[in-house]
């Protein structure tokens, strides 16, 4: 039996991979939306550049940027927009592409949460802070009773 070491991949044909799965997923997401104009290329392979390049052979970051521009109740385009347009230097603001997205991504999601129900939000805040502010990780058990 051969083993596959991932960290041996060559970083050429990971990127391959995540570009086929954006333009896969993406185009998929156009085909099954009404307000997309499918005689447009979208996204367009620059988008798909910006994307793979953010992703940095990183499929967990791919996946979540593809469930970032899903959801029918936003606008694909709008979504697709903001993850671009983030900073790709890793010193803005001393975080990295992937904290970059993880903290676009609530902020973005809970602002309609905020709008309508503020003390719903104020939870989720204190909860998510709490979590992620500990040191040492808790039991399932003691996150259980904290949520």
């Amino acid at each position: 039996m051969d083993v596959l070491k991932l960290h041996e991949v060559k970083p050429d044909a990971v990127d391959k991979d995540i570009v086929l799965f954006f333009q896969t997923q993406l185009a998929g997401l156009a085909k099954n939306q009404s307000d997309f104009d499918l005689t447009v290329d979208w996204p367009n392979s620059s988008d798909i550049k910006i994307l793979c390049k953010k992703a940095a052979g990183f499929f967990i970051y791919a996946s979540t940027i593809v469930k970032f521009i899903a959801p029918e109740s936003n606008s694909p385009t709008e979504r697709l927009a903001l993850i671009t347009s983030l900073p790709q230097s890793t010193t803005e603001e001393g975080k990295s592409g992937v904290d970059q997205l993880y903290t676009k991504v609530p902020q973005q999601v809970f602002s309609d949460v905020h709008a309508v129900n503020s003390q719903q939000y104020l939870h989720f805040q204190s909860v998510l802070g709490t979590v992620l502010l500990i040191f040492n990780p808790i039991s399932i058990k003691s996150l259980s009773e904290l949520l």
